[in-house]
């Protein structure tokens, strides 16, 4: 079988990296040996400094590297793909360990193709790891699901599955090769690094014609609203309930204004949430239930006016968060359903 990338082409693709880009994926896979864990986004802007961070990602791109936004008490940090492991990993070492498990799967395979699963003690004892070695094997098939089928990961047992091209390798030859192949086939540059970016390009990618708010006319204001909606996905999943607040309240307003405006033909006068809900409402654009749940969305959201914050003392908590997520979403609903029959 012959291999479009190999060797060579990792040697080749080190030798474009800019200084800051090597020290970056250095930084990162070396921290990532040590702990087991990313590297998070203050520890590199510290040791390289922000605007170097930021630039040599950017040269990356998300086929390399990415960002992982914060999630509850775990910082946002920078990953590795298994291109970038392999990149950053100058001495070879990974790669040539990488090419033994292969071998081993093959084995494995070959032997019995009934298999599915390989224990940590099996690996070990059938490639003679030494304890570092065993580690950094650990570090390799947890970087993504690239190698494995999946596996479990414990502080002293752990797992991997056969992966699902493990047909494939007994015709592969160099395995080295192959590995190198495997993580560059699929590497697309245009993918950003940036966690919001990234699933905002994985959604289009995936549905390149399907808008998520396809009744909205107007072209930039619905691309605005498309973003807003995603970065309110994000932070409903990590459990950032006052931007849930912001961010619901504001995408509503748009929707609104813009399917009033193609009901009456004329802008409307205010793009106070209130005013448009109440419009929206009257028109029969907003069903009762939406309508109530627009007015406590409206509602909710002014609990974080400044002013009246610091008034009050209000904590936004889970429930106005969760309420305004299923709030907004219920009446978008509610115009995608009414909007054609109002606009006809």
């Amino acid at each position: 079988m012959v291999m479009p990338f190999d060797i060579e082409h990792l040697h080749c693709r080190r030798k474009n990296l800019t200084s800051q880009q090597a020290s970056l994926l250095a930084y990162t896979w070396n921290h990532f040996l040590q702990h087991g864990t990313w590297i998070p986004t203050r520890t590199a802007h510290r040791l390289l400094g922000k605007s170097s961070t930021v630039e040599a990602i950017d040269g990356l791109g998300g086929s390399i590297m990415l960002e992982r936004s914060a999630s509850g008490n775990d910082p946002s940090t920078y990953h590795l793909t298994s291109p970038g492991m392999l990149l950053a990993d100058e001495s070879g070492e990974a790669l040539r360990l990488l090419a033994r498990l292969l071998r081993l799967f093959r084995d494995t395979f070959l032997d019995d193709d009934n298999v599915q699963t390989l224990s940590g003690t099996e690996i070990v004892q059938s490639l003679h790891l030494a304890s570092s070695e065993e580690s950094l094997m650990r570090r390799i098939v947890a970087v993504d699901h690239l190698w494995t089928g999946g596996g479990s990961s414990g502080p002293h047992e752990w797992s991997v599955s056969l992966p699902s091209f493990v047909d494939d390798l007994p015709e592969a030859g160099d395995l080295e090769a192959f590995a190198i192949t495997r993580a560059f086939e699929a590497y697309d540059p245009a993918i950003p690094a940036w966690d919001i970016e990234r699933r905002q390009y994985s959604r289009v990618q995936a549905s390149p014609n399907q808008s998520a708010l396809p009744f909205i006319k107007h072209d930039e204001l619905r691309s605005v609203l498309e973003r807003d909606l995603e970065e309110l996905t994000i932070a409903h999943e990590h459990r950032c309930w006052k931007s849930c607040l912001i961010l619901a309240g504001g995408i509503l307003e748009g929707v609104l204004f813009d399917a009033l405006h193609q009901i009456t033909g004329e802008e409307m006068s205010s793009d106070d949430l209130s005013v448009l809900a109440a419009e929206a409402g009257e028109r029969g654009l907003l069903d009762t239930p939406a309508s109530h749940l627009s007015q406590a969305l409206r509602t909710y959201r002014n609990l974080i006016h400044p002013r009246r914050h610091l008034k009050e003392l209000t904590v936004i908590t889970a429930d106005e968060g969760a309420v305004a997520y299923r709030a907004l979403h219920a009446c978008l609903r509610s115009v995608a359903q009414n909007l054609p029959r109002l606009t006809r």
